[in-house]
């Protein structure tokens, strides 16, 4: 684990270590979670980022990426609140769903507020 990882766990007051299946167990639509070493878009490179959960199919999370670049490209969505989603400052989500397995979740981070969810899920 490296060091912004402890330093964002003990932010949380989470215990450094622990067992991921313990953390991902109650996962829910709409959640935002941590994601480690999450690869760019053209596989360039890997970064630590939030997503939003959209989906549970077993040990499977289908998620959106979140970004704080906006991209009119990508057809990208401005989470109007960002607080209730456990983010600092102002961030897109990807249109594109994409699936992980539940074990690289690494801590949840907020979960969208009712505006946001239906902004999101009823286009």
């Amino acid at each position: 684990m490296n060091h912004r990882n402890r330093e964002v766990d003990r932010i949380l007051g989470k215990k450094t270590g622990s067992n991921s299946s313990n953390r991902t167990q109650s996962v829910r639509c709409g959640d935002i979670w941590w994601i480690n070493d999450m690869a760019f878009n053209d596989g360039s490179n890997k970064k630590d980022r939030p997503v939003l959960v959209v989906g549970i199919d077993g040990d499977k999370i289908r998620y959106r990426t979140c970004t704080s670049q906006f991209s009119i490209d990508y057809g990208r969505y401005l989470i109007q609140d960002n607080i209730s989603a456990g983010l600092e400052k102002d961030t897109y989500v990807d249109s594109e769903v994409r699936s992980i397995g539940r074990g690289r979740l690494h801590h949840q981070m907020g979960h969208l507020s009712e505006y946001d969810m239906d902004s999101l899920f009823l286009k």
